[in-house]
Order: structure tokens, then sequence, then C-alpha cells
């Protein structure tokens, strides 16, 4: 099953403040599937530059499973699991 984690999760799990060992294991299994809304809430909410760079190095190794006219969702690579 894939899982598509809300930015309510993801934030707390990139600040290293919850959700660590579940986000880790379905990364890893190949299981999240991130909405590009939800990336760009987060991106948005970056304090500087740093933060922003942070978020880009997660996000970046991700890739575009499917498209739909609303948003796009990006799904962990092989080369995680």
């Amino acid at each position: 099953m894939l899982t598509v984690p809300d930015s309510s999760v993801l934030i707390p799990y990139l600040m290293q403040r919850a959700y660590m060992a579940r986000i880790d294991r379905l990364i890893h299994t190949g299981r999240l599937v991130l909405c590009s809304v939800v990336a760009e809430e987060i991106m948005a909410g970056a304090r500087d530059q740093d933060e922003r760079r942070r978020y880009d190095r997660f996000f970046a190794p991700f890739v575009n499973r499917s498209r739909s006219q609303s948003s796009q969702t990006f799904r962990a690579p092989t080369t995680f699991r």
C-alpha cells in the first residue's frame, strides 16, 4: 500500500522531531508518494536558504510517476529500497 503524507506529517519529519521511523521505512520500501502541493507547501515555509537546500535534497530523489491536471505525485525511487 502506498502512503501520501500531508505537510503536517512531513514538516515534523524534516525537522527531525517526529515520524522518523515510519517515514524512513516508507521511503526505503518505496511506498512513500509525495503530492506536489505538499512539496510546494513545505518549500514555501522554508525559513532560510539552508532549510530550502535541505528540503531540495529530500525531494530531489523522488521520481515523477504520474500527472494529473491538478497535481503531480512523486514516488521514492528504487535506489532507496
